[in-house]
């Protein structure tokens, strides 16, 4: 087990073994600790126990199994552990509709960067949408944050609205909306309510 000193339950951890070519290993929320993905890859959900040892992380640590990507002797090892902080960042998962008046996911904020995948299928890469490309609705230029490939711009199957308290999805495309697949996302918004210690911003 590994301290991760946030003090609330993770609902998405990503990790990299630095040596070798390793991948990077997410556990998410809408996944469960049975499950595991690639950051790296467009494959889907995994189910292994050798990465967070079938072992939901806690407010205290989250768990790790023998597998060499998260646990090689004498090898450096890095994490980026997240919560949700309300008004700051939001992790979760929704049902594909297949429609372009797509499901509304409420986060309490707007956001300004929004990373979304499929879960329940391979062949469809990570979906990252933000403020700044399009910077209006509907937003429909995003990276594929698992190539190396330029922005997409002008897409009309990816597509979506940020509004101020969460998002829609407004494309039929299969990486943001395919009617009865599962999708995970992790959001963090464009003016947070709070830092990320859960502090009002105003407070003094």
């Amino acid at each position: 087990t590994i301290s991760h000193n946030l003090s609330a339950v993770p609902k998405m951890m990503i990790v990299r073994n630095l040596q070798g070519g390793y991948n990077w290993i997410v556990y998410h929320v809408g996944n469960g600790a049975t499950k595991y993905m690639y950051l790296d890859t467009d494959a889907s959900v995994y189910t292994g126990s050798g990465y967070f040892n079938d072992t939901t992380p806690t407010s205290s640590v989250f768990t790790v199994g023998t597998d060499a990507q998260v646990n090689t002797t004498s090898a450096t090892i890095i994490s980026y552990v997240f919560a949700d902080v309300q008004g700051f960042s939001k992790f979760g998962s929704y049902r594909g509709s297949g429609s372009t008046n797509g499901p509304f996911i409420h986060l309490g904020f707007r956001p300004a960067w929004l990373l979304i995948k499929r879960s329940s299928a391979a062949g469809v890469d990570w979906i990252l949408h933000d403020n700044k490309r399009a910077g209006f609705n509907v937003n429909d230029d995003y990276l594929a944050a698992n190539t190396s490939a330029v922005e997409v711009t002008g897409n009309t199957f990816q597509n979506l609205d940020l509004l101020s308290n969460g998002f829609k999805i407004r494309g039929a495309g299969t990486g943001t909306n395919t009617s009865g697949a599962t999708y995970v996302y992790m959001a963090f918004a464009e003016s947070p309510f709070v830092n990320s210690k859960g502090v009002p911003n105003n407070a003094r």
